[in-house]
């Protein structure tokens, strides 16, 4: 289960996703908004029902790029960035 606020965008991402597939994993991109606690307990039932009541492990991975140095950013754009890390 992999989690993308936005999904598969690009070419290379397509390409990896197939290349996990190819390599027998069984794979599924969700949009969830992981930051929230609904959303991410919903995502969990539905990795459980993917391996058959068995999560062996979650990576948080997670990381929102806003282009720029971080000593320009505001406090509300650091805070939008770090949402899907902070708050999971």
């Amino acid at each position: 289960m992999l989690t993308s606020c936005a999904g598969v965008r690009t070419g290379y991402q397509e390409r990896r996703v197939r290349e996990l597939r190819g390599a027998g994993a069984m794979v599924t991109v969700s949009t969830r908004d992981v930051s929230d606690v609904d959303e991410a307990r919903a995502l969990m039932r539905e990795a459980a029902d993917m391996c058959r009541g068995r999560v062996a492990a979650v990576f948080n991975l997670a990381a929102v790029s806003l282009d720029g140095p971080v000593a320009r950013q505001t406090a509300t754009d650091w805070a939008w960035a770090t949402k899907p890390k902070v708050r999971s």
